[in-house]
């Protein structure tokens, strides 16, 4: 993809036309009402920091902290939020932090993580989590499929649901031309690897104790939890 603006700022709209502006709205919502006052927050593949950005503006007395590997993203948060949000660039995969959190979050950070390693990854972030804290996971996935071809398809459901929903939701050119470009890189693998519904739930119960992990679907509203769409993951430590 090449868009006119920078990819940060693409990133940064995407929450206003895609899907998953829905879903970051609920996560805001967990976060923002959960989080002890004072509390410490760690927000892993923070991306480009609106996340952040957001619950600073609802919760000015948390500390809040956000960690990427992608230097433009870091730069872009750097100069566009508070500076009290401390943003720092580093891969979470060999990043460890000096303390624990009250809270940690990932948004679409598991699939941004390759299969073979996404079990490790979370393992990670509930090792960051202190004691009594909160782990909020959302990230999009596909339906079920048990072959390579069924997967190709499925990430083409997805995909394709998720570039007509932004359309219709009155997208820019830059953001319709970023799902079109997910729609690639979901189909052929290429630095997105989305589980299946059932598998991204299985995955965090195995991280986390399964009577403590509370698995709500944001979008689509059709009441099909095994199907594809957004999923926001809340579990206990």
């Amino acid at each position: 993809m090449n868009p006119k603006m920078p990819l940060a700022e693409v990133y940064a709209q995407e929450v206003l036309y895609m899907p998953w502006g829905k879903t970051i709205g609920r996560v805001t919502e967990i976060l923002t009402q959960k989080i002890p006052r004072y509390g410490k927050l760690l927000d892993v593949a923070c991306g480009a920091g609106m996340l952040l950005g957001t619950l600073y503006r609802e919760r000015p007395d948390v500390e809040y902290v956000g960690v990427d590997k992608d230097l433009d993203y870091i730069r872009y948060a750097r100069r566009t939020h508070d500076k009290k949000i401390k943003f720092i660039h580093g891969n979470a995969l060999e990043w460890n932090p000096e303390k624990k959190f009250d809270a940690v979050v990932c948004t679409a950070g598991i699939h941004h993580t390759h299969w073979s390693i996404q079990e490790e990854f979370i393992r990670r972030m509930e090792g960051w989590v202190a004691p009594g804290g909160l782990f909020v996971s959302a990230d999009p996935c596909v339906g079920g499929y048990d072959s390579d071809l069924e997967g190709k398809l499925a990430a083409a459901r997805l995909g394709y649901e998720y570039l007509v929903a932004t359309i219709r939701n009155g997208a820019t050119n830059e953001v319709i031309q970023a799902a079109i470009w997910l729609i690639e890189n979901d189909v052929l693998a290429r630095g997105e690897w989305k589980l299946s519904a059932r598998l991204y739930r299985q995955l965090l119960q195995r991280c986390f104790l399964q009577d403590r992990v509370e698995v709500e679907k944001t979008w689509p509203s059709d009441g099909d939890n095994e199907s594809y769409g957004d999923y926001v993951v809340v579990a206990q430590t």
